[in-house]
């Protein structure tokens, strides 16, 4: 018999508490708590969230290193990527992705993203829609792929769209969001 230590138990304890939550389903455009679900076959695969986590405000009862072993997309502020031509002037925040708990620079701002259907990931580097002043916060829309060494949109990337973004605090997180693989509602 193996010994645990009490936050590695409290870590456990934690994602299976998560875990009996996995029933839950994200709507969009608004991340909401649906009720649980057993096993439903009138709700398709692609619709359904893919990690133990039902909703993004539950990403607030997640130890910051639990998020990585639940399949929370955690990424932080990268840059602001400013884009002067066609006119006028855009802003696109740029956020990167981090891999576990360890990595990313100290104090900054970093947001989780739930995903829908099997295997449905964000680039590792995306910038958020353009605006036309800067910010270091997500917004509701498309994603850009960027290039992870230059810092710089990916011409034909895949667009991908934040469904239901939250700013402000959940947990360790400045925010968090849900996407879908393609179309923006509206």
């Amino acid at each position: 018999m193996t010994r645990t230590s009490a936050p590695r138990r409290g870590t456990a304890v934690a994602l299976a508490t998560v875990a009996v939550a996995g029933g839950l389903s994200l709507s969009a455009p608004i991340a909401q708590a649906a009720p649980p679900v057993a096993h439903s076959t009138t709700q398709p695969a692609v619709a359904r969230n893919t990690t133990p986590v039902g909703s993004v405000e539950q990403l607030a009862d997640l130890p910051y290193q639990a998020l990585f072993a639940a399949g929370v997309q955690v990424y932080e502020f990268a840059t602001i990527y400013k884009q002067t031509s066609p006119a006028p002037t855009v802003y696109y925040t740029v956020l990167r992705r981090l891999h576990n708990a360890h990595e990313g620079t100290p104090g900054s701002k970093r947001y989780g993203f739930l995903g829908f259907g099997p295997g449905v990931t964000l680039p590792e580097v995306f910038g958020m829609y353009p605006r036309s002043t800067p910010s270091t916060t997500i917004s509701y829309s498309y994603t850009f792929p960027f290039d992870p060494r230059t810092m710089t949109p990916i011409p034909q990337g895949r667009q991908q769209c934040i469904t239901a973004p939250s700013v402000g605090p959940i947990g360790p997180l400045t925010g968090g969001g849900s996407w879908v693989r393609s179309v923006c509602p509206g």
